[in-house]
Protein backbone atom coordinates (compact mmCIF):
# COMPACT_ATOMS: atom_id res chain seq x y z
CA UNK A 1 0.00 0.00 0.00
CA UNK A 2 2.81 2.45 0.89
CA UNK A 3 4.76 1.13 -1.83
CA UNK A 4 2.20 2.02 -4.01
CA UNK A 5 1.29 5.52 -3.03
CA UNK A 6 4.91 6.74 -2.93
CA UNK A 7 4.97 5.07 -7.04
CA UNK A 8 1.92 7.65 -7.64
CA UNK A 9 3.91 10.49 -5.75
CA UNK A 10 6.76 9.93 -7.97
CA UNK A 11 4.50 10.02 -11.29
CA UNK A 12 2.78 13.07 -10.26
CA UNK A 13 5.66 15.12 -9.31
CA UNK A 14 8.00 14.61 -12.59
CA UNK A 15 6.60 17.03 -15.14
CA UNK A 16 5.81 16.50 -17.91
CA UNK A 17 7.64 17.50 -21.35
CA UNK A 18 6.31 20.67 -22.75
CA UNK A 19 4.72 20.18 -26.00
CA UNK A 20 6.74 21.51 -28.88
CA UNK A 21 5.08 24.12 -31.38
CA UNK A 22 5.65 22.95 -34.54
CA UNK A 23 5.75 26.09 -37.12
CA UNK A 24 4.97 25.92 -40.74
CA UNK A 25 6.93 27.96 -43.33
CA UNK A 26 4.34 29.80 -45.10
CA UNK A 27 3.87 27.22 -48.32
CA UNK A 28 3.82 24.43 -46.07
CA UNK A 29 0.79 26.00 -44.08
CA UNK A 30 -0.71 27.10 -47.98
CA UNK A 31 -0.61 23.28 -48.82
CA UNK A 32 -2.11 22.28 -45.52
CA UNK A 33 -4.85 24.94 -46.38
CA UNK A 34 -5.79 23.61 -49.88
CA UNK A 35 -5.89 19.72 -48.80
CA UNK A 36 -7.58 20.64 -45.96
CA UNK A 37 -10.05 22.31 -48.44
CA UNK A 38 -9.66 19.34 -51.45
CA UNK A 39 -10.89 17.19 -48.11
CA UNK A 40 -14.04 19.02 -47.35
CA UNK A 41 -14.87 19.33 -50.84
CA UNK A 42 -14.65 15.37 -51.48
CA UNK A 43 -16.82 14.78 -47.92
CA UNK A 44 -19.52 17.48 -49.58
CA UNK A 45 -19.60 15.63 -52.56
CA UNK A 46 -19.60 11.80 -50.58
CA UNK A 47 -22.37 13.32 -48.11
CA UNK A 48 -24.45 14.34 -51.66
CA UNK A 49 -23.79 11.13 -52.96
CA UNK A 50 -24.79 9.02 -50.06
CA UNK A 51 -28.37 11.20 -49.20
CA UNK A 52 -29.18 11.33 -52.93
CA UNK A 53 -28.88 7.44 -53.27
CA UNK A 54 -30.37 6.78 -50.02
CA UNK A 55 -32.85 8.71 -50.79
CA UNK A 56 -34.12 6.78 -54.44
CA UNK A 57 -33.47 3.82 -52.38
CA UNK A 58 -36.37 4.60 -49.62
CA UNK A 59 -38.70 5.67 -52.27
CA UNK A 60 -38.62 2.05 -53.75
CA UNK A 61 -41.37 0.43 -52.43
CA UNK A 62 -41.24 -2.10 -49.25
CA UNK A 63 -39.87 -5.79 -50.26
CA UNK A 64 -38.34 -4.46 -53.53
CA UNK A 65 -35.24 -7.06 -54.54
CA UNK A 66 -31.92 -5.02 -54.46
CA UNK A 67 -33.28 -2.24 -52.07
CA UNK A 68 -30.47 -0.32 -50.43
CA UNK A 69 -30.29 0.04 -46.62
CA UNK A 70 -28.68 3.65 -45.54
CA UNK A 71 -25.78 0.48 -44.26
CA UNK A 72 -25.37 -0.34 -47.54
CA UNK A 73 -25.23 2.94 -49.54
CA UNK A 74 -22.64 4.53 -46.78
CA UNK A 75 -20.45 1.49 -47.85
CA UNK A 76 -21.20 1.93 -51.26
CA UNK A 77 -20.02 5.49 -50.88
CA UNK A 78 -17.26 4.82 -49.17
CA UNK A 79 -16.13 2.03 -51.83
CA UNK A 80 -16.38 4.49 -54.50
CA UNK A 81 -14.85 7.63 -52.81
CA UNK A 82 -12.94 6.41 -49.93
CA UNK A 83 -15.05 8.23 -47.83
CA UNK A 84 -17.36 6.92 -44.99
CA UNK A 85 -20.96 8.48 -44.05
CA UNK A 86 -22.17 7.42 -41.21
CA UNK A 87 -25.43 5.52 -41.35
CA UNK A 88 -26.73 8.03 -38.97
CA UNK A 89 -25.94 10.59 -41.15
CA UNK A 90 -27.29 9.91 -44.61
CA UNK A 91 -30.60 8.50 -42.51
CA UNK A 92 -31.23 11.92 -40.66
CA UNK A 93 -30.43 14.28 -43.94
CA UNK A 94 -32.91 12.44 -45.86
CA UNK A 95 -35.38 12.48 -43.10
CA UNK A 96 -34.80 16.45 -42.77
CA UNK A 97 -35.04 16.99 -46.58
CA UNK A 98 -31.59 17.53 -47.29
CA UNK A 99 -31.34 14.94 -49.29
CA UNK A 100 -28.40 15.98 -52.36
CA UNK A 101 -27.63 19.17 -50.31
CA UNK A 102 -23.96 20.00 -48.58
CA UNK A 103 -24.17 18.66 -44.84
CA UNK A 104 -24.63 21.28 -42.37
CA UNK A 105 -21.74 23.55 -40.54
CA UNK A 106 -20.05 21.72 -38.13
CA UNK A 107 -20.72 23.40 -34.30
CA UNK A 108 -23.51 25.38 -32.91
CA UNK A 109 -24.88 27.96 -35.05
CA UNK A 110 -24.33 31.70 -33.88
CA UNK A 111 -26.63 33.15 -31.88
CA UNK A 112 -25.14 36.61 -31.40
CA UNK A 113 -28.39 37.84 -33.38
CA UNK A 114 -31.84 37.20 -34.04
CA UNK A 115 -32.99 38.32 -37.75
CA UNK A 116 -35.16 40.79 -35.75
CA UNK A 117 -32.71 41.99 -33.84
CA UNK A 118 -30.18 42.22 -36.65
CA UNK A 119 -32.32 43.82 -38.88
CA UNK A 120 -33.90 46.89 -36.33
CA UNK A 121 -29.85 47.27 -35.88
CA UNK A 122 -29.23 48.25 -39.46
CA UNK A 123 -32.27 50.27 -39.51
CA UNK A 124 -31.61 52.26 -36.27
CA UNK A 125 -27.86 52.86 -38.16
CA UNK A 126 -29.75 54.07 -41.43
CA UNK A 127 -31.95 56.55 -39.05
CA UNK A 128 -29.01 58.00 -37.52
CA UNK A 129 -27.06 58.27 -40.63
CA UNK A 130 -30.06 59.60 -42.33
CA UNK A 131 -30.65 62.40 -39.26
CA UNK A 132 -26.81 63.42 -39.36
CA UNK A 133 -27.21 63.85 -43.10
CA UNK A 134 -30.28 66.44 -42.82
CA UNK A 135 -28.88 68.20 -39.79
CA UNK A 136 -25.47 69.25 -42.10
CA UNK A 137 -23.37 66.89 -40.07
CA UNK A 138 -22.62 64.22 -42.73
CA UNK A 139 -19.40 64.97 -42.54
CA UNK A 140 -18.82 63.90 -39.06
CA UNK A 141 -20.32 60.56 -39.77
CA UNK A 142 -17.23 58.40 -40.12
CA UNK A 143 -16.75 54.52 -40.39
CA UNK A 144 -15.01 54.95 -36.94
CA UNK A 145 -18.04 56.85 -35.43
CA UNK A 146 -20.45 54.10 -36.80
CA UNK A 147 -18.12 51.30 -35.59
CA UNK A 148 -18.32 52.83 -31.86
CA UNK A 149 -22.32 52.97 -31.86
CA UNK A 150 -22.33 49.83 -33.53
CA UNK A 151 -20.61 48.04 -30.88
CA UNK A 152 -22.23 50.33 -27.99
CA UNK A 153 -25.59 48.73 -29.63
CA UNK A 154 -24.12 45.04 -29.63
CA UNK A 155 -23.19 45.39 -25.58
CA UNK A 156 -26.75 46.44 -24.36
Amino acid sequence: STASVSTLSTLTSTPLGKIKKVRHTSHAAQQKRQNKKINERKRKEAFKMATTIYEAEKKKPRGTEGKLSAVAVSELVAEKTGIEIGKRTIENAVADGRAGLSPPKQGRPSTLFSDEQFENMVNALESFIKIQQLNGMAGKVTSSKLKQLTFRGIKT
